[in-house]
């Protein structure tokens, strides 16, 4: 029997935004945001078969599809089914097919899964998550407010999911935990009181990407993984080893 360890990398990737299966009137092309996203449907496809392999899992971050009914977004479901590795999603602000969370569950392929109110623990490693909201809304102080608070109770819902004996805790957002460049403390003391080692997010793109930087902040790695800021290839963010099978009902 074999029992040198094998290793399962945890990728990351938000804001794939793709309009694959929807009818030519209602797609979005991307490359009306800049030219870097010009076919990035293949420059994601081929990143990805290249770096991230079956046992690997792939962590997304939100703003995954344009449609506006889970019918429609079930050809990028399939789509992202056929890549390589297991997947686990969060919403984000554009994905407005995304309502009824057992519509989406019914849709997902297999080895894949939807995280809302709750967390998915594969091998040691605990994965909880929700979309969050902004630090500047547009519709004013108030709908922030609300937002926030309910964005918190779904953060919070999730991370106590999370067993005691997870070897490695990772939070998933979409909306970055930060306003500006200062880390927001609600959801930073909810990470810590959790024990969470790494929070990873998307969302910024251009110039606001670019201004971010990664950080590290009491033993939590604040990571940006939003598709255009990562030359649309999977960011690697973990390597867990076992000494087992790790395809199965983890």
């Amino acid at each position: 029997m074999n029992n040198k360890p094998n290793t399962i990398t945890f990728w990351a990737i938000g804001d794939l935004h793709l309009s694959l299966g929807l009818h030519e009137s209602k797609q979005k092309p991307m490359e009306w945001f800049g030219e870097q996203w010009r076919e990035h449907t293949v420059k994601i496809a081929r990143s990805w078969c290249e770096h991230v392999q079956r046992e690997d899992v792939v962590l997304l971050l939100g703003d995954l599809f344009w449609g506006n009914r889970v019918e429609e977004a079930q050809f990028a479901l399939n789509w992202l089914g056929c890549l390589p590795g297991r997947k686990v999603m969060i919403r984000g602000n554009h994905d407005n097919w995304w309502q009824s969370i057992s519509k989406v569950r019914e849709a997902l392929p297999e080895g894949m899964y939807a995280i809302q109110n709750d967390c998915v623990v594969i091998g040691g490693v605990a994965i909880a998550g929700t979309r969050g909201w902004t630090y500047a809304d547009p519709e004013g102080p108030e709908h922030q407010e609300k937002m926030l608070r309910r964005e918190y109770a779904r953060l919070e819902a999730s991370l106590s999911q999370m067993p005691a004996d997870a070897y490695y805790r990772i939070a998933m957002l979409h909306y970055p935990p930060f306003s500006g460049q200062t880390l927001e403390p609600t959801i930073a003391a909810m990470l810590e009181a959790h024990q969470i080692d790494c929070c990873v997010f998307g969302h910024l793109h251009g110039e606001d990407a670019a201004q971010f930087r990664s950080i590290e902040k009491n033993n939590i790695k604040y990571v940006l993984a939003s598709a255009d800021n990562i030359d649309f290839s999977p960011l690697a963010i973990y390597n867990y080893q076992y000494n087992h099978d790790p395809i199965g009902n983890d």
